[in-house]
């Protein structure tokens, strides 16, 4: 059963589901209401405001509001100023762990039982770090542990894949920047297990759309600015070639089919995996780097 679905509002009782489904930009066969809008998911900073958004154009009730979960939601970065606003609103809401301080142009957080947050705090599901004086850090890189982190403009940790002063980045949930390159590509790879669609003839990520094989790995390749052949065939001839056995995460493996030599690719993920775009009907996923009929491995992110 063919499911399109990159943004959702599931209505949720108790945690069961309900018989409303209301997607956005996206198309499913299950039994659902279908909504569509001019608006993208970029465009909204916080669940809420999307949530909000289909209220005012009717599409969700006011009374379903709260019941209402989104379902692979991917806000923006806010800007300093709505930063800023949303500190506002968190200490309106009178949070009891404590109140957001802003001391000449300088972010602070005031516990309410005393004294001020130091290094990594969590407040209203945001990961913040602090210095030893207690100002809030933002805009800038941070290793307090080993690893780096990007603080963003609101002073939260950038995750996922995002790009800094130009510069493509992978980013964990915990925040952490991988910072081997090749091992980048493998994880953002691994973030569309189960979301993109295989679509012959397609090269791009967006979930509404999809990709086939060369197209999946091609584009995932264009976001860290690597730029390879369009086909199967011109991959299998670029970048470094790789002895099987010694392939590294990032690494593509090519396979031969009933159609021919090289006529599939996929990213090694390491674990003996390969993430891949397999066919028409499916999503991206997972696959034993075996499986297939094994032709070459090429390196193309160093």
């Amino acid at each position: 059963m063919k499911k399109y679905i990159t943004y959702a509002a599931l209505l949720l009782t108790s945690g069961a589901l309900l018989s409303t489904t209301y997607v956005v930009n996206a198309e499913t066969t299950t039994s659902t209401t279908k909504v569509t809008t001019s608006q993208t998911t970029s465009q909204y900073t916080s669940e809420k405001e999307a949530i909000d958004q289909l209220v005012k154009e009717g599409k969700i009730k006011v009374e379903d509001a709260e019941k209402v979960k989104l379902v692979g939601f991917s806000p923006r970065e806010l800007t300093q100023v709505e930063g800023d606003q949303e500190k506002i609103a968190f200490n309106q809401n009178r949070d009891s762990k404590g109140t957001w301080m802003k001391t000449d142009g300088r972010w602070w957080f005031k516990y309410t039982s005393g004294g001020y947050a130091k290094h990594w705090e969590l407040l209203d599901e945001k990961w913040y770090y602090f210095d030893d004086q207690g100002w809030m850090k933002s805009n800038e890189w941070i290793n307090p542990d080993g690893n780096w982190y990007y603080l963003s403009n609101d002073g939260s940790i950038l995750t996922d894949y995002n790009r800094v002063n130009g510069k493509p980045y992978f980013f964990r949930s915990n925040g952490v920047c991988v910072e081997n390159k090749g091992q980048a590509i493998a994880e953002y790879a691994e973030t569309f297990v189960g979301t993109l669609p295989y679509k012959y003839g397609k090269a791009t990520l967006d979930k509404n759309i999809g990709a086939d094989c060369s197209g999946f790995t091609q584009a995932i390749h264009a976001s860290f600015d690597i730029y390879i052949g369009r086909t199967t065939e011109e991959q299998a001839t670029g970048g470094k070639f790789i002895y099987s056995g010694s392939q590294l995460p990032g690494d593509l493996i090519l396979y031969n089919t009933d159609q021919g030599s090289n006529q599939h690719v996929g990213i090694y993920v390491g674990g003996g995996k390969v993430v891949h775009a397999p066919i028409e009907g499916q999503k991206v996923s997972y696959m034993d780097a075996y499986y297939l009929s094994y032709s070459v491995s090429r390196r193309y992110w160093e």
